[in-house]
């Protein structure tokens, strides 16, 4: 492997990370707020996160038995 180069496990166990964060933050961010649109906005995109989450997470396990 390149020196520069980072595995394709590692990149989608990065990003499962980041959508993680994300998440969290949302929700967060759902809580503070008092208008309800924003409110429902970023449950929304929370949502979403866990969502991207569940995506990657499948891509990750199968490119886990690839390399297998």
């Amino acid at each position: 492997m390149n020196e520069n180069k980072i595995d394709l496990p590692d990149i989608f166990k990065q990003a499962i990370s980041i959508e993680i964060y994300g998440k969290e933050y949302y929700l967060i961010f759902s809580d503070l707020v008092d208008d309800v649109n924003a409110k429902s906005l970023f449950r929304g995109l929370a949502r979403d996160e866990g969502d991207h989450r569940e995506l990657l997470e499948k891509e990750y396990k199968n490119c886990q038995e690839k390399q297998i």
